[in-house]
């Protein structure tokens, strides 16, 4: 039988080994490996290849090279592995049922820092002879500008971060470049010689000359590390947005002013300003006061991870909402009404105003809308549950009470993220 060589199949973020089924449970494999950010860590990452059944005691050493030769990282390792039975079969009998094994290998190489979006060349070292088994890319995504409605999603992911900070090492000389993001900037840190990316300059050389590092996708990525879930790596350290106690206070706040009877006014206000209490939207941005057409304006535009729009009524906490028969309100009607007149004039006019809010229309899908009104004291609990179950001519309704709800919710689910 034809040797076979040993083949590189990509980078993954995870791999699990079901040793009884000989499987592997893997996410994202891939040979193109896409960022918002370098320098770029490959701690935690999987690498994988698949080789065949009579290679896998061979000590081998895989090298992963820059084109220019410029080595990213050595790996020795030897793919022993148990074979379930029938694998076991097919080995001893020659069957070409199960030639290929896959095997990963975590990467805990705090080194391996990839510098620039470049085409990597993995090579196997096997009996004093390299073989290249394949290729992957690290490719850069510029992220979105963090415009306010962004920032506003931002701030309304419990996942978020509010900071982040990167340290850049010469192993040789162990000189260090320190610099950091974030929703603000924060004085202190700089004091401590952390630079604000915004200001890096395009490169950093160490004291030794012998590290070199571009920093011209740092400045231009970095704001993305705190609009996703991000835990600290080697040489990344992130500061959650909200911890436990910080929601705690924003609901004490939230519910004293509910309590104060408000205009709906103060409390678009409270909301704008503490966007986490509309965390279930899972937004991307958020936008205040939206224009629908010259005669309309929402109390808040949300677009989400699917790309519907959201168009927000925000009603006054005292507003009655329903009669002794269950039967909506005048004032609950109106509001509804208006969301109504909306989504009319959207039907008209949909281009046209979704280019108002800064959205093209062919990266919005569906637009909904949404009522916020009232709170659940006072009213029968049978018929709010049927306000909330029917249609509603298509609208969502909630009370304030199920923004209290879900924000109780998030607290006892988040443990000081």
């Amino acid at each position: 039988m034809t040797k076979r060589n040993t083949v590189f199949l990509g980078l993954c973020k995870r791999a699990e080994h079901d040793i009884r089924l000989n499987r592997w449970n893997v996410l994202d494999l891939s040979p193109i490996l896409p960022t918002h950010i370098f320098p770029m860590s490959l701690y935690g990452f999987y690498l994988a290849i698949a080789f065949p059944l009579d290679a896998a005691s061979e000590a081998s050493t895989l090298r992963i090279e820059y084109a220019d030769g410029e080595e990213l990282l050595k790996l020795d390792y030897k793919a022993s592995i148990e074979l379930n039975q029938s694998a076991k079969q097919q080995q001893e009998t020659g069957t070409e049922g199960l030639i290929w094994q896959p095997w990963f290998a975590r990467l805990d190489i705090s080194t391996a820092v990839i510098k620039r979006p470049a085409t990597f060349f993995v090579f196997q070292e096997c009996n004093g002879e390299k073989k290249q088994i394949g290729t992957f890319e690290a490719v850069f995504i510029e992220p979105p500008h963090l415009t306010p409605e962004r920032i506003s999603a931002i701030q309304s992911d419990p996942g978020a971060c509010k900071s982040a900070r990167i340290v850049i090492n010469c192993t040789v000389c162990r000189d260090e470049h320190k610099s950091y993001y974030g929703l603000e900037r924060i004085p202190k840190l700089e004091t401590e010689g952390w630079i604000w990316s915004p200001e890096l300059d395009d490169s950093w050389k160490c004291g030794c000359g012998a590290t070199e590092m571009p920093l011209v996708y740092l400045k231009m990525g970095f704001s993305s590390v705190l609009g996703r879930r991000q835990t600290s790596s080697a040489n990344l350290s992130v500061e959650p947005l909200y911890k436990k106690s910080v929601l705690e206070n924003i609901r004490y706040n939230f519910v004293e002013l509910l309590e104060q009877s408000p205009r709906e006014e103060e409390v678009q206000k409270f909301i704008k300003e503490n966007t986490i209490l509309l965390y279930t939207y899972s937004a991307t941005k958020i936008i205040p006061k939206p224009s629908i057409g010259t005669k309309f304006k929402a109390d808040f535009g949300i677009l989400d991870t699917n790309n519907d729009l959201n168009l927000v009524e925000i009603e006054r906490p005292g507003l009655r909402l329903l009669k002794q028969d269950g039967h909506r309100t005048s004032g609950l009607t109106h509001a509804f009404d208006q969301v109504g007149d909306w989504l009319n004039e959207i039907e008209i006019h949909r281009i046209a105003i979704l280019e108002g809010m800064g959205l093209q229309n062919d990266h919005v899908n569906k637009i909904r809308g949404v009522v916020i009104a009232g709170r659940d004291s006072g009213h029968d609990a049978g018929h709010l549950r049927k306000l909330r179950m029917r249609p509603n001519d298509g609208f969502a309704f909630y009370t304030y009470d199920d923004l209290i709800s879900t924000l109780d919710n998030l607290i006892q689910s988040i443990d000081d993220m």
